[in-house]
């Protein structure tokens, strides 16, 4: 069984809330720290048309973060929080990891809440899912609510293997229970690759 704790203890303070344009009219949700000086990502949709974002920490530290590059496409952006060192980081899993049914932990800043950030547990129900906007992307009944996108599903060891970024709300005749969707780790760090940030490998 997955120890709830000691992921979150890994995970968690690498974490962040997120909020873009003004604050009673723009965009908040959450985003994740990559490197120890600073490099973050997080979803396009959250930051599209800015060139800052406030990133907000648990204990409600706020740092400015300017927007390095962004790619619709994939819903994925890359900032960064200049002069940064020494920060809690999150560590992307190598390819090939994601398994179906394999247990799974959804960390994000649901609701915009203050404080730590909100942890649900699920598993993946199944890979290479397309939606209306995005291909290929990890399925999982972990929750993930508003506020929730750009956090991350993780696995029983705490490695990143997606970027949290949609769950799907059905019209009225639809009915949809325990349906969210996250970008596989893998495409997270190609396509940061190709926007300049190299994030190393688990074996370093």
């Amino acid at each position: 069984a997955t120890d709830l704790t000691a992921v979150v203890d890994v995970v968690a303070p690498a974490v962040v809330r997120i909020q873009a344009g003004d604050p009673d009219t723009g965009t908040a949700g959450t985003a994740v720290v990559l490197t120890p000086s600073g490099d973050v990502v997080t979803n396009e949709h959250l930051v599209a048309g800015q060139n800052t974002a406030t990133l907000v920490a648990a204990d409600g530290e706020r740092s400015l973060a300017r927007v390095v590059a962004s790619d619709a496409a994939t819903d994925l952006a890359w900032l960064r929080v200049d002069g940064a060192s020494g920060l809690p980081v999150a560590q992307l899993a190598g390819p090939g990891t994601v398994a179906v049914g394999e247990d799974v932990v959804a960390i994000g800043n649901a609701l915009n809440l203050d404080g730590a950030p909100t942890i649900s547990r699920g598993v993946v129900s199944a890979v290479g899912r397309s939606t209306a906007s995005l291909q290929d992307v990890i399925q999982t009944d972990a929750a993930i609510s508003s506020g929730s996108s750009g956090g991350v599903l993780v696995d029983r060891a705490g490695m990143v293997i997606g970027l949290t970024t949609e769950a799907l709300v059905g019209d009225p005749s639809v009915s949809v229970e325990d349906i969210a969707f996250a970008i596989p780790s893998e495409r997270v760090r190609a396509v940061l690759s190709e926007m300049g940030l190299v994030v190393p490998t688990i074996d370093g």
